[in-house]
């Protein structure tokens, strides 16, 4: 429904304007939050996991891939629409990459991505679907590298093997969860350690919600996320049951 229906609403027509990047980075905030607020996630995860969880593009790269796949319509177009792309090619041949038109719009976003600029692509057309698959994996060979790159930075995310995250699937705790509600619940547990934003201990300390950092169960320890997912022994039985298959899924536990 996300892929759907929900995206295509929040960048509807976005491939044929320009906004500006306040606008834009509105947009961004409240698509993050929506797609955070899926996984069940606070507003302090990391934003690269937001995406990287459920491997999601951004609002902005859907945009972006909207105005490309734009471009190789027109550049192919029939009679119907052969002013517009007469127009859209002369400001092409006349403008530069800074002009505040639509041509400039799709020329900057072509750069972005290493792209050919839409202007040779006008003079030598590729097929709509060869340009539409090709822009579309260098997007998202872009937005992987970038969050990928971001998540690095953080951390909190050291439990989590970034390599194999990616954005055109969710992580394998969400796929092996599928649409079970009981399976999609205990997932969203394991999520929450794995980011470091389940509410341990320490993270109520440092939150002024408890007295004492100091782990409740077996009251060794601060109760950090290490601890409660990996040490506590006082939940050795339960862990022995699960932490198989969490490894499995999440090689950089061990």
């Amino acid at each position: 429904m996300l892929n759907s229906y929900l995206i295509h609403g929040f960048i509807y027509g976005l491939d044929t304007i320009q906004i500006n990047p306040t606008d834009l980075d509105r947009l961004e905030t409240k698509y993050r939050s929506i797609v955070r607020g899926i996984q069940c996630l606070p507003p302090s995860t990391p934003t690269p996991a937001v995406y990287l969880m459920l491997g999601q593009l951004p609002a902005v790269a859907e945009r972006d891939i909207q105005i490309l796949q734009l471009v190789g319509q027109l550049a192919i177009c029939d009679r119907d629409i052969q002013d517009v792309s007469d127009i859209i090619e002369n400001s092409l041949g006349a403008e530069n990459i800074d002009f505040g038109g639509w041509s400039g719009l799709a020329r900057r976003t072509a750069a972005i991505y290493n792209l050919i600029d839409p202007l040779e692509l006008f003079l030598n057309p590729w097929s709509s679907e060869k340009w539409s698959k090709y822009a579309k994996v260098e997007v998202i060979k872009y937005w992987t590298k970038i969050l990928q790159e971001s998540a690095q930075s953080y951390p909190s995310l050291e439990m989590l093997d970034l390599k194999r995250l990616n954005l055109t699937s969710p992580h394998p705790i969400w796929e092996a969860a599928g649409v079970n509600p009981v399976s999609v619940a205990k997932a969203t547990v394991v999520s929450w350690l794995l980011l470091n934003v389940y509410k341990t201990g320490e993270r109520l300390y440092k939150m002024k919600k408890v007295k004492t950092p100091q782990c409740q169960i077996c009251s060794a320890t601060v109760e950090s996320q290490i601890h409660f997912a990996l040490q506590c022994h006082e939940l050795t039985e339960i862990r022995t049951q699960y932490m198989k298959k969490i490894i499995e899924a999440c090689p950089n536990i061990t």
